[in-house]
């Protein structure tokens, strides 16, 4: 099984989509608008609501008209035209669809079906979706959308439902608390950064959700930058995590065999576990440990780079994959792609991880690419630390004859080493009085001992910053922004409760979720007062009212 199935290779990822045949260059959709169409639509529908006495409901909704007024979605259009074939009916605009999924996702709504009987109920979603409220999609319109969004195949999603695999039990051991499920191959980390190293210069590999990925990279995380809201552009500091997500379906599949429900065992009725392969209406979903809530998770796992300097935790790119794939595993794959998706112009300095990171080949893939890594030393691995000329700590800082951990005095660039010096003799120790270290001394200069470590030796224990140094701990502690990134939508926009059954249908919603935060930061970063624009409009429709 591949590393992220999702992932398949093809050349055209990461490109403009391939030109539209000419009958479909032409076609015209139902309620097709461009942006500034759209919000000339939007204000025009809303002022005839001010006479229906709907101004204190569309005063309330401001927010969310400002979400929809700042996103402009014209390039989705572009980059879905393809997907379309010359119909017998007009079809609805995908603009249009998608805006309203992400209202929807903004008002916490989980469910596709109450939210289309939602929109009967409430003109003003309809009206900032882009609909007419006479006019609204029904609930099939939507499906047939979200499978454009991802390029389904619908005849291998026929052939998948008749797909049968083997019944896996829930596992039983339970694992430490913040303990991950390890590698299920120990050398897997090392051969997926020698595979990224050789294909550096290759294009990304984003398979059927490069749709998605790229209007959210160019259309949305790209505008981010340019407001400003994701930190220094030429200094960009990330934070890289995994976060598990329980799929709606069942993890124990439906017989198709023929075996009986029951044995007679022992003279005794009982259930029949037979292990006849079962099908699966979430074929792709597996169990996994969340070492956060400490169980197993039926579903998948999304790997998910953050914008450690944003002050709004903003999500860069985020990557899908089984349940029980180790983070490790996943970090090298999602860090080249954001990279290569980002482009040139951005430089990611800095990565911030947790300790299941802490492994030579994530180092050897940040020198390569040059970026710093901020990871803790694995506990599993503190009995790694031997080096000569002395003894290391647990921190990777080198310990002195005199028993306490030299004082770091300094990085030499020209030689690319690390400068340490007795702490006697350097820092805050070196006023204190004598305690037999006189009797003892590590050297013989009065400058004391002087060591130097070199991270071409070892670049997992003799980091550029001092791992442990308050310069390093002052960087690291902003890697809590992807847990505050995935409490944003778990929490505020709820896609777990969702409960979707297929790994397509997740990814969609994480990437409404992740465009909603993205929404969130541009509304509050942005000089229009949209309260004020709502009472502007009732002004003015009450003047032409008295023309």
């Amino acid at each position: 099984m591949s590393l992220a199935p999702e992932l398949a290779m093809d050349n055209r990822a990461g490109v403009a989509p391939p030109a539209s045949p000419p009958q479909v260059a032409t076609m015209q959709f139902k309620n097709h608008m461009t942006h500034e169409q759209f919000q000339e639509f939007v204000k025009q529908q809303l002022m005839k609501l001010f006479f229906a006495k709907e101004i204190i409901s569309i005063i309330r909704l401001a927010p969310f008209i400002a979400r929809v007024f700042l996103l402009n979605l014209d390039p989705l259009r572009e980059r879905l035209i393809p997907t379309y074939r010359q119909p017998n009916h007009q079809p609805t605009d995908p603009v249009a669809l998608f805006r309203c999924l992400l209202i929807m996702t903004m008002v916490k709504e989980t469910s596709i079906t109450n939210w289309v009987e939602r929109l009967k109920d409430n003109k003003i979603y309809a009206i900032l979706s882009g609909f007419a409220p006479d006019d609204l999609p029904g609930v099939g319109t939507f499906y047939d959308f979200l499978a454009r969004l991802v390029l389904a195949d619908h005849e291998e999603k026929r052939r998948q439902r008749n797909r049968r695999k083997k019944f896996r039990r829930k596992p039983t051991k339970r694992l430490k608390k913040n303990e991950k499920l390890p590698p299920k191959h120990p050398d897997i980390v090392n051969r997926v950064v020698d595979r990224i190293i050789r294909n550096l210069g290759q294009p990304p590999a984003l398979g059927k959700y490069r749709i998605l990925y790229q209007f959210f990279i160019y259309c949305v995380v790209k505008h981010s930058a340019e407001l400003g809201v994701l930190g220094d552009l030429n200094n960009l500091t990330v934070s890289g995590d995994g976060t598990h997500l329980q799929s709606g379906a069942s993890s124990y599949g439906r017989k198709v065999c023929d075996c009986p429900k029951f044995v007679v065992k022992d003279g005794k009725k009982v259930f029949n576990h037979c292990d006849c392969t079962r099908r699966f209406s979430d074929f792709y979903a597996t169990w996994g440990w969340d070492s956060y809530r400490e169980q197993y998770v039926y579903g998948y796992v999304f790997y998910e780079i953050t914008a450690a300097d944003s002050p709004f935790d903003l999500p860069i790119f985020f990557l899908q994959a089984q349940a029980q794939r180790h983070d490790s595993v996943l970090a090298p794959i999602a860090f080249d792609l954001t990279r290569k998706l980002l482009g040139e112009q951005y430089h990611l300095a800095k990565f911030l991880a947790d300790s299941a990171h802490d492994n030579l080949a994530t180092y050897k893939l940040m020198q390569q690419l040059g970026c710093e890594p901020f990871i803790p030393l694995n506990e599993k691995n503190k009995g790694h630390f031997t080096y000569a000329p002395c003894p290391i700590n647990d921190q990777g800082i080198p310990i002195c004859k005199c028993g306490d951990p030299m004082i770091h005095n300094g990085y030499c660039p020209d030689r690319m080493r690390i400068k340490w010096r007795c702490p006697r003799h350097a820092g805050k120790n070196s006023n204190r009085e004598s305690d037999g270290h006189e009797n003892n001394p590590c050297s013989s200069s009065p400058y004391g001992r002087v060591v130097y470590t070199y991270p071409q030796t070892n670049l997992r224990l003799f980091t550029k910053t001092p791992r442990g140094s308050e310069q390093w701990l002052a960087v690291y502690d902003h890697r809590t922004s992807s847990e505050r990134s995935f409490k944003r939508k778990k929490c505020d926009y709820r896609i777990e409760q969702g409960r979707v059954r297929s790994r397509e249908q997740w990814f969609i919603r994480y990437t409404l979720a992740a465009i909603c935060q993205h929404l969130d930061a541009w509304a509050k970063t942005s000089t229009l007062n949209f309260k004020e624009l709502c009472k502007a409009w009732q002004a003015e429709a009450m003047v032409n009212d008295t023309k």
